[in-house]
């Protein structure tokens, strides 16, 4: 088992975290292999910069978590994220940790990959 650690569009990073988006397509430079662990940063292209939310933003069995929880049962969101927060590197941005359990290169692009992704997890968010 590897650990990769990867950016996260932040339009897709509340997908992921919610299990509305269970999978990733990546470019396979990484030779990743079913029980791997991915570590995903919240990115933005459009300032390439890493990201971050505000307070309260994540909900946890109705339960706000503060900055570096633990978090194994995301339910919801407790509103719409719109407003995210440039920080300067990637120990700063939001991160979630996601289990692959499943990998095909089926009518993909030539070296890339589908890599099917559970056991998300949310690993750490900043408090403002």
């Amino acid at each position: 088992m590897k650990i990769h650690k990867i950016k996260e569009n932040i339009k897709y990073f509340a997908d992921v975290l919610t299990g509305v988006k269970t999978f990733e397509i990546r470019k396979n430079d990484r030779d990743y292999e079913v029980g791997d662990i991915l570590i995903m940063s919240a990115w933005t292209n459009d300032t390439e910069k890493y990201q971050t939310w505000g307070k309260g933003t994540y909900l946890a069995l109705g339960t706000i978590h503060s900055e570096k929880s633990l978090l194994s049962d995301v339910k919801y969101i407790d509103e719409p994220i719109s407003d995210y927060f440039p920080v300067s590197d990637v120990e700063q941005a939001d991160k979630i940790q996601a289990k692959i359990i499943y990998m095909t290169d089926f009518e993909q692009k030539e070296g890339y990959v589908v890599l099917g992704i559970s056991d998300v997890k949310l690993l750490s968010f900043k408090m403002t």
